[in-house]
């Protein structure tokens, strides 16, 4: 499914990136369709956000607030993949400014997650780019990372199997391949 092995169990190209990775096949696979298609950023905060918990907190005495908090960093296309990359963002831009705590505090986020993402996302481009496939400017490896549809489309290639739909009857369409 991946495309880790060829028809006789040996290593593909990919399997040979994947096994450089500390991190589930499919989301590695995610990273490196990243790197090939130029949306390497947002990319790598999903995958690095995915290997760790979850860094929206829901306390239990302020749910509504927490909710409306993560409901702003999901815009209009409700998706908890681009709201972890605005999330990130936002932490990283308030870090350069001094103000991180008050920034995790006012929109219930851990800042421990955050910084192990941090972690992870350096980890990760170290790697890559020890295995060249990331280019030395920053801005080449991320030239289409504003197209949400590209982003969108490398996040299903990575989870695929593992993706459903909500329609508005509130029941789930599970997306799969009849190959």
């Amino acid at each position: 499914m991946i495309g880790a092995l060829d028809e006789n169990e040996n290593l593909t190209n990919l399997g040979e990136y994947l096994s450089m990775l500390p991190v589930d096949p499919k989301l590695g696979k995610m990273l490196i369709m990243g790197t090939i298609f130029r949306c390497f950023d947002p990319i790598l905060t999903i995958v690095a956000g995915l290997s760790v918990k979850d860094p929206f907190l829901l306390p239990q005495d302020k749910k509504d607030l927490a909710g409306t908090a993560k409901s702003r960093f999901s815009a209009k296309d409700y998706s908890d993949h681009m709201a972890l990359v605005r999330a990130y963002e936002g932490w990283k831009d308030a870090e350069r400014e001094g103000s991180a705590y008050e920034y995790c505090w006012r929109n219930f986020l851990s800042a421990q997650t955050l910084q192990a993402i941090h972690s992870l996302r350096k980890q990760f481009s170290f790697i890559l780019k020890d295995a060249d496939l990331l280019d030395a400017d920053a801005n080449t490896n991320n030239r289409l990372s504003h197209n949400q549809a590209l982003v969108r489309a490398i996040i299903c290639s990575g989870l695929f199997p593992g993706i459903a739909s909500i329609v508005p009857r509130e029941t789930y369409n599970v997306i799969q391949d009849n190959g």
